[in-house]
């Protein structure tokens, strides 16, 4: 059945993107780099290394793959139902072009470590719709894509997460991406727990929290000259700027504790007592945790001002 409509598919297919044409590009490339290296060293270390190149075992150490926000943390506490996260993927990976082989185990590693953070508020389930017809119909169902191959195959890769039925899919995963997964994972979660963009949730509550409204549009305003005379293009790149300008300030004191706490991390391996081995790893763990709390902040600050500026832009429905 699959040879028989292989071709019909394949001309319908979009063939993997190398960019992505949205507002999230400037800032989140950037934001998705730092999260990243703030989320877990391990996951940073394991996606700019060598394929072949041996992994740091943080695991083994006692330190997850990667660590939740405190945020996050809160927001997965008081859950009613866990979140459902699906992962479609090759279940026989070598039919992926070379470098996306070692992408997708990474990527499978990171929701591992996502799952083994939550306390079972995160359920992760692999699905293959090329081997399996259930799989490649709730793919399409979650609006999972194939992509097509240059030897006219395809292959699905692609996240959906699911919560009390809204979803957020995250596709298709794209290797220039890598960096940016953790936090576009972390903020599609939080947004599906009701965290998610006031300026968002304005748009079904119009009274729905008026102080952040006004906090938002008062950092617009501080952002954009005039608001009247200035474009909807235009008026995104200044906020990305901003935002950017604020990540320059971060990231200077956030390297300085990482790569301190990842040097007491290392150097507690090598004979001091298991006492000061756990104190080494909940150090770490804790500066992850608060970095990466300062940087998600900037950015869904960031997410609130462009969506409320798309909305001053569309004037009054």
């Amino acid at each position: 059945m699959k040879n028989e409509n292989q071709k019909s598919i394949a001309a319908a297919l979009p063939r993997p993107p190398r960019e992505r044409a949205q507002v999230r590009i400037g800032i989140l490339v950037v934001a998705g780099f730092l999260l990243g290296l703030a989320a877990g060293a391990y996951w940073y270390h394991r996606a700019t290394k060598p394929s072949d190149e041996p992994a740091a075992d943080y695991a083994a150490a006692g330190a997850p793959v990667i660590a939740l926000s405190d945020t996050m943390k809160a927001s997965l506490l008081h859950l009613d139902a866990p979140v459902a996260i699906r992962y479609y993927t090759p279940a026989n990976r070598k039919i992926l072009p070379e470098g996306l082989q070692a992408f997708a185990g990474r990527v499978d590693e990171l929701l591992s470590g996502y799952r083994q953070e939550s306390s079972g508020k995160l359920q992760v389930a692999r699905w293959d719709p090329l081997s399996q017809s259930e799989a490649e119909t709730k793919a399409q169902t979650d609006g999972v894509k194939p992509l097509l191959l240059a030897n006219g195959e395809y292959y699905y890769l692609g996240l959906a997460v699911e919560y009390h039925g809204q979803k957020e899919i995250i596709s298709p995963l794209v290797l220039d991406w890598e960096l940016a997964l953790p936090s576009d994972l972390s903020r599609a979660i939080i947004h599906l727990i009701g965290l998610g963009s006031p300026a968002r949730r304005s748009a079904d509550s119009p009274t729905a929290n008026p102080v952040v409204a006004k906090e938002t549009l008062q950092e617009i305003s501080r952002a954009i000259p005039n608001l009247t005379t200035v474009s909807l293009v235009e008026g995104t790149r200044l906020l990305q700027d901003s935002a950017l300008e604020q990540f320059k300030a971060a990231v200077k004191e956030m390297q300085a504790k990482v790569t301190a706490a990842q040097r007491e991390l290392a150097q507690s391996q090598n004979g001091k007592s298991e006492t000061e081995q756990q104190a080494a790893r909940k150090q770490f763990q804790a500066i992850q945790s608060q970095e990466t709390e300062k940087l998600q902040q900037i950015t869904q600050r960031l997410e609130d001002q462009l969506a409320a500026w798309k909305q001053i832009k569309a004037g009054p429905q």
